[in-house]
This record gives C-alpha cells, structure tokens and sequence, in this order.
C-alpha cells in the first residue's frame, strides 16, 4: 500500500487533494499521545486485511507532518513484509492568504500558524499553492523548500498529479532550504535573497532582543520572509537553541543539543530568506548582539546573570 500524507491548515483543501491522490481516503483527528504510532497501526492492520493500492490520509493541523511522517516510516520499516506499507508523499496544500503572512502582508490571527505553515512547506515532497498566482508565492515556496515541485491547486487532476516528479520521500526533512543554505547549495537569486549569518561568539540576550525587536525591521535590513538556524545565548550557554522565524514572528526554543553535543555549532549558524535582503545591515545589526571580547572574558558565571527577556526554555525537542 502507498500511503500519502496531505497537510494543510484548510479542510476543504485537504480533502480536494485526497480526492486527487487516491480513492481511499482517511481523516486523521485532533494530536494526541501516540497518534502516528496508532496511525501506522491502523493502516498496517487494513493493509492486512486485503486494503492496497493508494491511501491519502489528511492529517489534522495540529500534527506536526514531518514527525508524523518519520514515525510511520520507522514503524513500517520494522513490520514483517507482508504488511506491504510505505509512505510515497507528504503533501502540502497552502492557500495564498496564508503564504502572505510570511510575506509581511496581512497578520496572523493564530501567532503560531505562520511557523505552522512555514514547517509544513519545509516537510513536503510536494506543495499545492491555492487561491492565487502571485509569482512571489512560489518563490517563497521553492525558498523554503527548493528540491520539492509547487503545483497549482486549479486544474489538477489525477493523471496530472501522477506525472508530477516528487521529491524522495526518504529526504523527508534533510532538503529544507535553511540546510541547503547552510551547505553552500541554495544561494540568492532574482526573486529571493539568502543571507547566512555565522560568529562562534554567544549573544547577549538583551541586546539579541532589542535587535530582534528593532534591529531587523524590514525598514533597516529588507523584509525577512523566514529565518533557520541554530542559536547560543551567553545566559543559557549550556543549550544549544532553535531560532525560527516566520514573517513577522520569532520562536526560540531549546534543542535536544548541549554546548558539549559533537554536532553542535560552535556558536550561532542562521539563514535569512526574503526580499531586498541588505546582507550588512543584518550582519551589523546580529553582529551588535554578540559578546564583546570584555564580556568573554568574564566567563559563563557571569554571563548567567545577565537580562534574559526571552522565555524560560521548559523542554528540549529536536532540531
């Protein structure tokens, strides 16, 4: 059986493009404790059953698609052959009112649906753009995610969709355009500007906020569609921190990646996509964020002491 994930923050979109994938169609509900580990239990015991071909299940908005997906590749993985089961497709569908968010225009009622949207792009193996053709919307798209196709919702049919060459499913998350970015493989281009911002110096966490808060305004370093990357705070030094932004939205979280993890960064690794990106304003504006060589000397005792107004970090996820 192949089985497609459709994402998608619109209902109605998702179920138009189940009816586009497949014939069966299943609705996954609200997130829980061990959602996808009961969704890939339930379709492992239909596919036993004698259900084949295609499947399209919509997942709810609030299941993260790249976990859900990575969870049922693994479970699939580890079954006896006969149950015949793989993940073919993560499917997008993003209306146009929502992309315009990360575009600065129009704000979101929800301050969590624009990184919601960004991260649903970034898991894809393909995006459906409906409601518009703002050239602008697709290159936003390819930024974010540039291995995977971005197809218009109108006129899309099933024979269309099965023409269409997919990203592989087995590069789910490794292909995102901040890593491709990080990597040298995605660099600035007509319609969008890609800025990569490396120092091993911590920022300051104080100055960091007031640069976020003033610093990076689209007045000053150009509008800043969407930001990866992977942050050290002098008063948090011990965690490695996740930064995201999504249009005009920042979330700063922990990882899973303490300052002695092998795979941690040396100090701050950030990609900034958008447009009319001023690449010095934004090195001097993050670059007034780090700790002067004054402030390195004093040591991590002292650097815990200094103001902090970012959200105390309660858990650590991955990155």
């Amino acid at each position: 059986m192949r089985v497609t994930l459709v994402t998608g923050s619109d209902a109605v979109l998702r179920r138009r493009m189940q009816a586009v994938i497949a014939d069966e169609r299943w609705t996954v509900g609200d997130a829980g404790p061990g959602t996808a580990d009961s969704l890939a239990a339930a379709v492992s015991a239909a596919a036993r059953a004698g259900l084949n071909g295609a499947l399209a299940l919509s997942l709810h908005p609030s299941l993260d698609p790249l976990e859900t997906a990575l969870v049922l590749q693994q479970h699939w993985a580890m079954e006896h052959p006969a149950a015949r089961v793989r993940l073919s497709d993560v499917v997008t569908v993003a209306h146009a009112r929502e992309l315009r968010v990360l575009l600065h225009e129009g704000g979101a009622h929800d301050l969590d649906a624009p990184e919601a949207t960004a991260q649903r792009i970034e898991a894809a193996t393909a995006i459906v753009v409906a409601g518009g053709d703002d050239p602008r919307l697709r290159h936003l798209v390819r930024a974010l995610n540039p291995r995977s196709p971005v197809l218009d919702e109108r006129g899309l049919d099933r024979s269309r969709y099965r023409g269409i060459l997919r990203a592989p499913v087995d590069d789910l998350g490794r292909c995102q355009g901040w890593m491709l970015a990080l990597r040298g493989a995605l660099l600035s281009g007509p319609a969008v500007d890609v800025v990569v911002f490396r120092d091993p110096r911590p920022f300051h966490p104080y100055r960091l906020a007031e640069v976020v808060e003033r610093g990076l305004a689209p007045s000053r370093v150009g509008t800043i569609w969407r930001s990866r990357g992977l942050v050290r705070l002098a008063s948090r030094v011990e965690r490695v921190g996740s930064w995201c932004t999504a249009g005009e939205v920042l979330r700063l979280d922990p990882t899973t990646m303490t300052s002695d993890d092998p795979e941690a960064p040396a100090g701050q690794e950030l990609v900034l996509m958008g447009s009319g990106l001023r690449r010095a304003a934004i090195v001097d504006a993050l670059g007034s964020a780090l700790l002067t060589p004054g402030e390195l000397l004093e040591g991590p005792m002292a650097w815990a002491g200094y103001a902090d107004p970012f959200p105390v970090w309660q858990s650590a996820h991955g990155h």
